[in-house]
C-alpha cells in the first residue's frame, strides 16, 4: 500500500512530461513553483497544437513575464488526471487539498497567466478539465485574460471554470459558455481584488455549492445581458465588500440553494437562498454592493428567500426587475453568537409584487428603504 502511494505520488508531481518546465512565482509572500511544458514568456500565436495535460501538477498553457498569447480560433485544451493520481487524490482528505497552496494560487489549473503585462486571448476554444480541485483558467498577480466564443467545461469536484485574484482583470465576452459539473465549483470566482466584466456570456452548475458567481473581498464584477441556471446551489455568493453588477440578465435557481459550507451548513436558515450576502467573521470592511437593474430572477423553489443576509453590511440598488420568487424576499440574520449584526440598506424603483413579500430581520438585524413607502410591498417580521 505504501509503496502504491509513492508511485502515484510520483506519477503526479515528477513524471508529468519529459519537455516539463518550472516557473517561480512570490504571491502573498510565498515562494511559488509552477510546472507546465509550454511557460510562454515571449508574444506568442497558438494556431496550430492541442494542449493536453495528464497530471494535476502540470499546467497545460502558463503564461509570465509580460508576454501576450493568442489562442486562436479551433484550439482543443483538456486536462484529465491520471488514475494512479486519482487513487491519490481519493486517499486526501478534501480539506487538506481545497486549502492547500497548490489549489488556491493556481498551481493546478489548465491555463494561468501570472503578473503585469502578461495576457492571453482566447478565441474559439474548448476547454475541459476532468480533474478534481484543478480550475479551468485563473489569472494572478495584474494578468488579463480576454475570452470570446469559447466553451468551458470542468467536471469534477472543487474544479472552477475561471479564477480572477490578486489584481488581475478577466474580460468575457459574447459566445462565451461556463458550465461546471461537480460539487463546491463555481463557475466564476473573484478574490482579492479581481475584477471581471461579461457579456453576452452563459453559466451553468449543477453541483452543490457550485454557485454560478462567487466573490470573496474587495472585488468588482459586471455582467451584462447573459444568461444563467444553477440546478443545485445560488446565483450568487458574496463575502466581504464585493461590488456586484447584474445589467439586462436573466437567472434561474431550480434547487435549494445551499452553500453547502462548514461555516453555516447546521443552520438551514443562513444555508440558502438565491442570493446570499455575509461576512464570515471579517471586521472593518465596506458594506458588499449589489446592482440589479433590467434583469429577470427566477427562483424556483418557493421556500427559500430571494436573498440572504447574515452578518453582513450590504447595499442594494434594484431598478425595473423582474422577480418570480415565494413569500420571502429577504432574510436578515445573524450566525450564532456572533456580534456582527446584519444591516442592509434597499433601494428599490419601477416595481411591484401581485402579494405583499416578507421580509424576516432576526435579532438585531435591520432592513431599511431609501424610499419610505414600500408598507404595501413588504411586509417586516420581526424574530428573535
Amino acid at each position: 500500500m505504501i509503496i502504491e502511494k509513492i508511485v502515484a505520488f510520483i506519477t503526479m508531481f515528477l513524471i508529468i512530461s519529459p519537455y516539463l518546465q518550472s516557473y517561480k512565482e512570490t504571491i502573498d509572500n510565498k515562494e511559488l513553483t509552477y510546472y507546465s511544458s509550454y511557460i510562454f514568456d515571449e508574444d506568442t500565436i497558438i494556431d496550430q497544437d492541442d494542449y493536453i495535460s495528464n497530471s494535476l501538477n502540470e499546467i497545460n498553457i502558463l503564461v509570465v513575464k509580460g508576454a501576450k498569447i493568442n489562442i486562436v480560433p479551433g484550439r482543443n485544451i483538456s486536462k484529465i488526471v491520471y488514475s494512479s493520481s486519482r487513487n491519490l487524490l481519493e486517499e486526501e482528505s478534501e480539506e487538506d487539498l481545497s486549502n492547500s497552496d497548490n489549489y488556491k494560487y493556481g498551481l493546478t489549473a489548465s491555463i494561468v497567466a501570472i503578473g503585469p503585462g502578461s495576457q492571453i486571448i482566447i478565441d474559439g476554444a474548448t476547454i475541459i478539465v476532468d480533474c478534481p480541485f484543478s480550475d479551468a483558467i485563473v489569472a494572478l498577480n495584474g494578468a488579463r485574460i480576454t475570452i470570446k466564443n469559447t466553451l468551458i467545461i470542468t467536471k469534477k469536484k472543487f474544479s472552477k471554470g475561471l479564477v480572477v485574484t490578486y489584481d488581475s482583470y478577466v474580460e468575457i465576452r459574447e459566445g462565451t459558455s461556463i458550465l461546471t459539473e461537480g460539487d463546491f465549483s463555481p463557475c466564476i470566482e473573484l478574490k482579492e481584488k479581481g475584477k471581471s466584466d461579461a457579456a453576452s456570456v452563459s453559466l451553468s452548475s449543477t453541483g452543490e455549492g457550485s454557485s454560478l458567481i462567487s466573490t470573496i473581498g474587495d472585488i468588482e464584477i459586471n455582467l451584462y445581458s447573459s444568461t444563467g441556471n444553477s440546478t443545485n446551489s445560488q446565483l450568487l455568493v458574496m463575502l466581504g465588500n464585493s461590488l456586484v453588477g447584474f445589467h439586462n440578465c436573466d437567472f434561474t435557481v431550480n434547487g435549494k440553494g445551499i452553500n453547502n459550507t462548514d461555516y453555516y451548513k447546521d443552520d438551514i436558515n443562513l444555508n440558502n437562498g438565491g442570493i446570499i450576502i455575509y461576512r464570515k467573521g471579517i471586521y472593518n470592511v465596506d458594506a458588499s454592493d449589489l446592482f440589479i437593474f433590467s434583469s429577470t430572477l427566477y427562483i424556483k423553489n418557493s421556500e427559500i428567500p430571494l436573498i440572504s443576509c447574515f452578518d453582513a453590511e450590504a447595499n442594494i440598488i434594484i431598478d425595473d426587475p423582474h422577480f418570480y420568487f415565494g413569500k420571502s424576499f429577504m432574510r436578515a440574520d445573524m450566525t450564532k453568537n456572533s456580534d456582527l449584526y446584519t444591516n442592509v440598506l434597499i433601494n428599490i424603483k419601477h416595481y411591484s409584487f401581485n402579494e405583499t413579500k416578507e421580509i424576516i430581520e432576526v435579532g438585531k438585524s435591520t432592513v431599511n428603504f431609501k424610499e419610505q413607502n414600500m408598507n404595501e410591498i413588504f411586509k417586516i417580521i420581526k424574530q428573535d
